[in-house]
């Protein structure tokens, strides 16, 4: 029995093989397969480092443009509080004036229409009295005629 069966730890000239074999196709696979693979990572992951930096440079932009917006629109508000404020204070101005005037104005016509009316009722007065004269002579011509 010369021919020896196949164990479990055999080391005869197959193994040798395995390694150099093993060793091979290790280096074949990472240079064919796995590195073009890790270029692509590597450039996908800078490329998206670098797209993540445009956009945190934009959004820190965009906060800032937000925060003066903010402000301006603050000052803005602040401005037309005051600027109403100062209208609504000149149209309150204005009305009170306009009623003073129109109040003097009424004022001055109703001076105008008592004096008038007292003017006319005095007239009244000496016609209604020269009638009565004129009654009591055309009376006292009949009693005595």
């Amino acid at each position: 029995m010369l021919s020896k069966e196949g164990g479990l730890f055999d080391f005869d000239l197959t193994f040798p093989s395995i390694i150099v074999e093993f060793v091979s196709l290790t280096f074949l696979l990472n240079k064919l397969l796995f590195s073009p693979i890790l270029d692509t990572m590597d450039e996908r992951k800078s490329f998206v480092n670098a797209t993540s930096k445009g956009i945190n440079d934009i959004v820190t932009q965009t906060k800032m443009l937000l925060s003066q917006y903010d402000s301006l629109i603050s000052t803005e508000k602040i401005n037309l509080n005051t600027n109403l404020l100062d209208f609504n204070q000149e149209c309150d101005t204005l009305f009170e004036k306009e009623v003073s005037e129109l109040l003097q104005w009424n004022t001055s016509v109703l001076q105008k229409s008592k004096s008038y009316l007292i003017f006319q009722m005095g007239n009244l007065f000496s016609i209604m009295n020269q009638s009565v004269e004129i009654a009591q002579d055309k009376i006292y011509t009949y009693l005595v005629n």
